[in-house]
């Protein structure tokens, strides 16, 4: 009877409501995976950003140290400051200069470590990235924290995996 009429019995019933439980909370433990990915993707795209950024910062300021350097040349060769004073100031330019040849490479990294997390062919890859504009703060509206907080709580699904999984085991 069992086997021809499975729901006769009470515990298959008891069964069948655990497994749709434990069904749910995989089905809401899968969603927060997927989500926490997510972020992880948008953290590192934002650090690839603010890099780059800093980047361009750097090259920016080579070249203004480079315009210094040669102003420095020409009061050299006409005897106003001692002689070395350019040669000095190119090699807080070299280093600086090699600061910047290391950060491309950790962006160049940060690019391929974000290609891969959004499933792009390495050699496609990703050159650059455009920056996100950013709301002025001053003009959003300030966060109820309460609110908030509570609007977390009724989104969170890791809140509800555990709740089908308490259901479950009731």
């Amino acid at each position: 009877a069992g086997t021809l009429l499975p729901f006769i019995f009470p515990s298959n019933w008891f069964n069948a409501k655990i497994a749709k439980e434990m069904y749910e909370a995989q089905i809401n433990s899968f969603s927060s995976l997927r989500f926490n990915e997510m972020n992880s993707v948008e953290t590192l795209y934002y650090l690839a950003t603010r890099d780059q950024l800093v980047s361009n910062l750097l090259s920016q300021q080579m070249t203004m140290m480079n315009k210094i350097k040669e102003g420095l040349q020409l009061e050299e060769s006409v005897g106003t400051i001692t002689t070395g004073t350019a040669d000095y100031f190119e090699q807080s330019i070299a280093l600086i200069q090699r600061d910047k040849l290391n950060f491309d490479k950790f962006i160049s990294n940060q690019l391929g470590q974000l290609a891969h997390a959004v499933s792009l062919l390495p050699i496609h890859g990703i050159d650059s990235l455009s920056p996100v504009i950013i709301p002025d703060l001053e003009t959003v509206t300030p966060i109820d924290a309460e609110n908030f907080s509570l609007q977390a709580q009724e989104k969170s699904f890791e809140i509800k995996t555990l709740t089908f999984l308490i259901n479950a085991a009731r």
